[in-house]
This record gives structure tokens, C-alpha cells and sequence, in this order.
């Protein structure tokens, strides 16, 4: 049957909730069925079920193969990578026709490879460039997304599918076993990567919200995470849970199906998983649980908390010297010339006291917090420099004697949370010094008054990461080390109307992603970059200067376009410039609103087509 006689799942759905009819083949017309019940929830997935019976964590999984021989499964597979908008990203013809025309045939054939254990992986296709900002080393990159290359690995579509499958297996098996977890540690140790309903925010909310207490921080990143993880030990974890022998004969291929390099050569995989695969950050979470596991059960063995906490020997010296200078004044009389010296010393000692920590920072309830997201990771806990060095130097032999990963030193590193803060995942938290105490003096209505002292409080402040936003800048061309704006000569090839377009992308992404934060200033300064290098952008293409851009199309650069549709007819769409202060006053930073989407990179606007948010007027 040729292509031209099949259609899109998209068409095959519209039509079959429409009751249109289908000049189509018997088999055709199932999978339209089965893939309208799919999405419209009408039809138990296997996978339910099995999640169901895993919600026991000690349940083990003796049979699952025969999940990979069922035709629905990949349906279903199918049915949930086409609702991503970048499912149908060109790629190779092969490809793209597999993901446009997936239905009951081909999910037959692959389903019959598996009952025949003649399905092999095909491995994946690999470019490397530099990478930003460490220069001499190389990142994977995908060759067929565009001109912009895309950092990731990329699997067949036949192979995206398969991987899906898996992956809703393992799913299903291993995440009631994560949720237990984290119940089990009151949210104090949890994993936030690739996970259902977990986002990058949430994981630094969470430090936020249980690390109040702490003073020192370990901030861990693990050396080629992806590419380091041993076939042996994770192949021996899953196999606890799954001792089906088929199943992780299959998850053997998969992780050992290898490279295709660029000029067609390929080398097989003996460590990692492929990044870029769908099934990867399940592994990843599987193999990377022990650590979690290892890092709540070293908490309670060796950061035990005493009974109670010891006061500090400094204070009481200072109590006692101002109780001796008191005891001394009192027994001078007034106009006395040691007065006056007496005051002042028992005023300095007041001050020191209020100011030193009352207890030892080694006896105060440790509050130990573990959150990590994919490779990165923080453990967060009340202590002294010696425990952290001590506890630094434990991570790494358990990393490397239990999972044979090694801690990168140049971005592993100890911090204190009040005199240096830390950076994670493209957020800044740091908990600032409380000033020194002052006293004021208040007026009742009676007129007799009152000394009252500012009540002081540690709190975790949470700011985007100004240096990693003006890195990203300065790598894709808007501005230079110095946070100037630049032109992005590339783009003044464009259409004005697409110019700003991306611009406006590029702004709406941040902004999405740092809407949470209580205090987004660094915003106002990108806003700014991202508004000039825009309209100089503009100006190479007109060829004039930056004040007549703005006085032509005013600080927002609105662009006007005309689209004319199938029908004929024709429509004026407008685009312009969004600033930190219009979204702000559109209402899109509010952290009350819930945004139908959250973009893994803001700096991707090559395969963005569409704005990131309804609340802000586009048409």
C-alpha cells in the first residue's frame, strides 16, 4: 500500500471523532478504533494494571516480555510520543513515515520480531560539537533537527517507539517503589529528574522548604553520568524487581546497541545508556536509586542527633564578662572615669553575644536534605567543615566502589549557605547574613514607652542564575562577555516579522521558567539585552540605526504579517517585543496562573512555533 493512501494519526483521530468516513483497510481501520479509544481513555493499558500491583514495593515481576509481543503496546507507545509537538521534528523519509503512518501493521510486525527474539535496536546517530563554555570538550549532537544542532542522541522512530514501551514498563514497576521513598523520608531525600509530575522547580522549592536550618552545602556533579553507568549492575538491579530473563536480554541490546557515527561507522556501547533515548532517564533513576538510598541510610547511622543541644563555651565566657563589668559598676560611684569604660565594654560584649551561636553548630539537630535531579545533585545539612570534608570523601568512595562513577572536583564543592550560597539547576539560593540587632523605642496611647528588639529569622532567598542566563546569551550571539547587546547577524536573513518572533520566544521561556521565583530582577537586565539586540538585529537587515527601528516600530518592534489560508482568505497577525514589565503586568509571572506548558530550554527557539502562553495577546 503506498503512502499516499494512508493517513496521519492526527487525520485518522479527527475523522473517526467526526464519524467521517475512512476509505481505509481492515487493519487500518482497527488501529483508528484502538487509537481513538487510547487517547480518549476508553481502554485499560496492561501497564495500569501492572502499576496497580507494584504499588506492594516487594512484588517481583516474573513474567513481562510477553508485553513487548502485544501489538497494543506500541500503539499505546505511539499514542503518547505523538502528543509531543516535537514527534514529528523531519528527520530521515524512513523515519518520518514510520511516525506519520504508525498504526496496527506495523505495530503487528514489530510485536512479531519480538515473539520470533529478532528485534535488534539500530543503535543511534551522533555528531559532536563544542561544548559551551568548557572549551576542548565535545557534547553530542543531532545532525537532521535544523540548522541549530540539537544536543541529543537520536534513535530510529521504530526505536523511539520500542524505547517508549520500555520505558512505560519500567515505569510502572520502579516509580511506586520512588513514591514509597520518598514518603518513607518525608520528602527530605527525593530524586526529581524525569519524573511524573516533578520539575526543576520543585526541586529547589523543596531545599528551600526543608534546609531552613542548614549551614553547609555539598553540591555533587558526577563525570559523564550517562556514559559511565555499568550494563552489569543495572541489568542486576531491574533484574530484582523483573527477573524475566527475555525482558533484560532486551534491555541488553538496548544499552549495548551502540553508535552510528557520522561517516556510518559504529561502535558498540560496553558503559552508559544513550543519551537522548527515551528509556534512558528511567535507567538512569534505577541505577542512580542505591545513591539515594545509600545517602538516607549514612544520614541516620552517622549524623545522629544528640539529646540535647550543648551551649557553646564562647557565650557563657561572654555572659560571665558581662555579669564580672556589671557586678564592677555597681560599685562605682557616679562621675567615676571607669564608668564610662565599663559601659562601653558591657555594650561590645552585648553585642558579640547576640551575634555568636549560643550552642555548638555540632550538637544543633543535623536536618539533613538529599535532592538531586538527574546527575545533580545537594545534600544539605547543620554541621561543621570537618563532617562535610568527611562526608565528601564517603560519597565519593561509595560512588566509585558501589556504582563506579567518579565526582567531578572542579564542580563538586562544599559551601556555606550564609557566607557563600550555591547554584543549582539554573537557580541561586543563599540565605543572607541577618544584620545586627537594633532597638527601637515605641509610644503606647498612654504615652509610657517601650524598648523593642527586630525579630531575626534565616530564610532561603531564590534568585535566577545571572551568570549561566548571560553564558547562554553570549553563546547563541545576542550580547558579548560584558552583558552589551549584540545583533545576531544570522537572523537579519530572516523576515522582520520572524526576527522578533524569536526574540519574543527566547523571553517568554526565561520568563516561564523563573516565574516562580519570588525576587526574577536579573529578568529586567536580560529583558533589556534581548530588546536591543533585537532591534539592532532589525537594523542590519533594514540597514539603518537602532533610533530609527525604535521610532519606526516603537520599543516593542511590533511586526505586522499577512497570512492568507486555504480558503483564500486573508489575516493580519501581529507580533512584538515583550519586555520583564509586560509580562509582568499581563499577569504571565504570576505564580497563581498554571501554564499549559513549561519549555525544557528557553533557547530553543528553533522548534518553537508557537507562543508559550495564552495569556499574552499574539494575534
Amino acid at each position: 500500500m503506498s503512502n499516499e493512501d494512508m493517513l496521519s494519526e492526527e487525520e485518522s483521530l479527527d475523522q473517526f471523532q467526526n464519524n467521517v468516513p475512512i476509505n481505509r483497510t481492515k487493519n487500518e481501520r482497527k488501529a483508528t478504533i484502538i487509537l481513538g479509544k487510547l487517547i480518549n481513555g476508553k481502554l485499560t493499558s496492561p501497564l495500569s494494571a501492572m502499576e496497580r500491583r507494584n504499588r506492594d514495593t516487594t512484588h517481583v515481576n516474573h513474567k513481562v516480555y510477553h508485553l513487548l509481543c502485544n501489538p497494543s503496546t506500541y500503539i499505546n507507545a505511539s499514542a503518547r510520543i505523538s502528543k509531543n509537538k516535537g514527534a514529528l521534528t523531519k528527520g530521515p523519509p524512513d523515519d518520518e513515515e514510520m511516525m506519520r503512518f504508525f498504526g496496527q501493521e506495523e505495530a503487528i510486525r514489530i510485536a512479531t520480531l519480538f515473539k520470533k527474539r529478532k528485534f535488534r535496536f539500530a543503535g543511534v546517530r551522533r555528531t559532536m560539537i563544542p561544548k559551551p563554555g568548557r572549551p576542548g570538550k565535545m557534547r553530542p549532537v543531532s545532525p537532521i533537527r535544523g540548522r541549530r544542532p540539537c544536543p541529543i542522541d537520536t534513535p530510529s522512530q521504530r526505536d523511539r517507539i520500542v524505547q517508549e514501551a520500555v520505558r512505560g514498563i519500567l515505569e510502572s514497576v520502579f516509580e511506586p517503589e520512588f513514591r514509597e521513598f520518598d514518603v518513607k523520608t518525608k520528602g527530605h531525600f527525593s530524586n526529581f529528574g524525569f519524573r511524573p509530575q516533578k520539575s526543576t522547580w520543585d526541586a529547589v522549592e523543596s531545599f528551600k522548604r526543608y534546609g531552613q536550618r542548614c549551614n553547609y552545602v555539598i553540591e555533587g556533579d558526577i563525570v559523564g553520568a550517562y556514559n559511565a553507568i555499568d550494563h552489569d549492575i543495572l541489568l542486576g538491579l531491574i533484574g530484582r524487581r523483573i527477573p524475566d530473563k527475555a525482558f533484560l536480554l532486551t534491555l541488553k541490546d538496548l544499552l549495548r546497541s551502540g553508535v552510528v557515527e557520522r561517516d556510518g561507522k559504529v561502535t558498540n556501547s560496553l558503559l552508559g545508556t544513550p543519551q537522548g533515548g527515551i528509556a534512558s532517564p528511567i535507567l538512569f533513576n534505577i541505577y542512580m536509586f542505591q545513591f539515594d538510598k545509600w545517602m538516607h541510610k549514612y544520614a541516620q547511622l552517622h549524623l545522629t542527633e544528640m539529646s540535647e543541644p550543648v551551649r557553646s563555651p564562647v557565650v557563657q565566657n561572654i555572659r560571665y564578662e558581662i555579669k564580672k563589668c556589671q557586678s564592677l559598676l555597681k560599685g562605682l560611684p557616679k562621675g567615676h572615669p571607669e564608668v564610662t569604660i565599663l559601659k562601653k565594654t558591657i555594650k561590645q560584649l552585648v553585642h558579640e553575644r547576640l551575634v555568636t551561636p549560643s550552642y555548638k553548630v555540632e550538637s544543633l539537630p543535623k536536618t539533613p536534605v538529599f535532592v538531586r535531579y538527574a546527575d545533580d545533585w545537594i545534600f544539605g545539612f547543620t554541621g561543621s567543615q570537618k563532617e562535610a570534608d568527611l562526608l565528601k570523601r564517603r560519597i565519593t568512595w561509595f560512588l566509585w566502589i558501589h556504582l563506579r562513577m567518579k565526582l567531578d572536583p572542579q564542580k563538586t564543592s562544599i559551601s556555606h549557605l550564609v557566607k557563600d550560597g550555591f547554584k543549582f539547576l539554573g537557580f541561586e539560593l543563599c540565605m543572607y547574613k541577618p544584620s545586627p540587632p537594633r532597638k527601637v523605642v515605641q509610644k503606647n496611647a498612654h504615652g509610657a514607652s517601650r524598648v523593642l528588639q527586630r525579630t531575626l529569622s534565616r530564610k532561603i532567598n531564590i534568585r535566577p542564575d545571572k551568570d549561566r542566563i548571560l553564558n547562554r546569551l553570549k553563546y547563541m550571539g545576542v550580547c558579548d562577555h560584558t552583558g552589551f547587546p549584540i545583533g545576531k547577524r544570522p537572523w537579519a536573513q530572516l523576515e522582520e516579522f520572524r526576527i522578533v518572533e524569536r526574540y519574543k520566544f527566547m523571553m517568554n521561556g526565561l520568563a516561564d521558567y523563573y516565574r516562580n521565583v519570588p525576587n526574577p530582577y536579573v529578568l529586567n537586565q536580560v529583558s533589556y539585552i534581548l530588546q536591543y539586540s533585537c532591534a539592532k538585529t532589525i537594523a542590519t537587515r533594514r540597514k539603518d540605526t537602532m533610533s530609527q527601528v525604535f521610532k519606526k516600530f516603537g520599543k516593542q518592534l511590533k511586526q505586522d504579517h499577512t497570512v492568507i489560508k486555504a480558503d483564500g482568505t486573508k489575516v493580519t497577525k501581529s507580533v512584538y517585543f515583550e519586555t520583564y514589565v509586560d509580562l509582568k503586568n499581563c499577569g504571565f509571572m504570576s505564580r497563581k496562573v498554571a501554564h499549559p506548558e513549561r519549555p525544557l530550554d528557553p533557547f530553543s527557539v528553533n522548534v518553537m512555533t508557537e507562543p508559550r502562553c495564552g495569556l499574552c495577546e499574539y494575534a
